[in-house]
């Protein structure tokens, strides 16, 4: 992250470096920070600002000193971040923005719901915003500078399936990092989405940004890979045909769950099936359905009683449909 020329960057649990040659080299800023854990970092008004486990913190002299910006919000911080003078806080169960520097903090509705949804990521896009939500599967957008949020209901329903993990933009082209799919694009305001995958050995992606001319994705498992802007090679994604809308895969329940989770699903004609589970890296953990069905409805159970605590992906495959959620397994 910027300011004032300076590279800042964040280091768990509670390290923060500073780098004044463009990352060359870099010395500790961490002083005064021993209290604030997993922290992240936005710049906003030529200040810092500091989400923690403690809350917000804003330092006016390049995290030399941090000022204490809790009143409004007294929960773990898990992200920051700032667009159009507006900053927005994660917390664990809900948004909140705030549009005076963070002195007061208001709670972000995220279609009709106050809470268990967060915002990992927004870009702006034309007259919107756009995020990447936590939890949540697509994309939405806000057309009052993220006071609400609500589902961007011209994206077609492949994106519904897909579960996105940050979102980005340029000119007039939107980006999306996804598990499973690689990288999707837009210009059309989401109305026709294609993938741009040549050249990514990845399909399971943390993380996507823009640097200059070249798209940097971040796999699951480790590392980065760069694309050129000028060497896309954009595939258009299909259509749904009425059948493919109805097939369904519901969300695991419980979740989270401990040590076992049942998961249902929808198939509208005979079709082979597999479904899998995965872990955060993208590595696949076992197979839970690997056999031809017929049309139904029908459940599978996941026992996690020999896994670790975590993050874990499912993610199903019949014909032509595919779709991917989240499950959290606690012990």
């Amino acid at each position: 992250m910027y300011l004032h020329s300076l590279v800042f960057a964040t280091c768990s649990p509670n390290q923060l470096f500073v780098s004044a040659d463009s990352g060359c080299s870099w010395k500790s800023c961490s002083n005064n920070l021993s209290n604030k854990n997993n922290i992240c970092l936005c710049a906003y008004n030529n200040s810092l600002y500091l989400g923690s486990d403690s809350g917000v913190f804003v330092s006016h002299d390049t995290a030399s000193s941090w000022q204490n910006l809790n009143p409004g919000i007294h929960f773990k911080v898990s992200h920051i971040l700032t667009i159009n003078n507006t900053l927005f806080a994660n917390l664990d169960t809900a948004v909140y923005r705030s549009v005076d520097g963070g002195n007061h903090w208001i709670k972000v509705y995220i279609g009709a719901a106050s809470g268990s949804v967060t915002i990992k990521q927004i870009t702006p896009y034309g007259p919107y915003l756009y995020g990447a939500m936590d939890d949540d599967f697509g994309i939405f957008y806000s057309s009052d500078n993220g006071a609400s949020w609500v589902v961007n209901n011209s994206l077609q329903q492949d994106v519904f399936s897909i579960y996105v993990t940050s979102i980005t933009s340029i000119a007039n082209w939107i980006f999306a990092s996804t598990i499973g799919f690689g990288v999707i694009t837009s210009n059309d305001y989401g109305n026709t989405w294609y993938t741009i995958n040549d050249g990514l050995n990845q399909s399971s992606l943390n993380y996507i940004t823009i640097l200059g001319q070249d798209i940097i994705s971040f796999p699951m498992a480790c590392g980065a890979e760069f694309l050129p802007l000028s060497a896309l090679n954009i595939t258009s994604v299909k259509t749904i045909s009425p059948n493919k809308q109805s097939f369904i895969l519901y969300q695991n329940y419980p979740n989270p769950f401990n040590p076992s989770t049942t998961i249902n699903y929808k198939i509208p004609y005979d079709a082979y099936v597999h479904i899998k589970i995965y872990d955060i890296l993208g590595r696949e953990v076992t197979t839970l359905v690997d056999s031809k069905k017929q049309a139904g409805t029908y459940s599978v159970t996941f026992n996690g009683g020999k896994y670790a605590s975590g993050i874990y992906f499912y993610r199903i495959d019949a014909g032509t449909y595919h779709c991917t959620k989240k499950l959290l397994l606690i012990k």
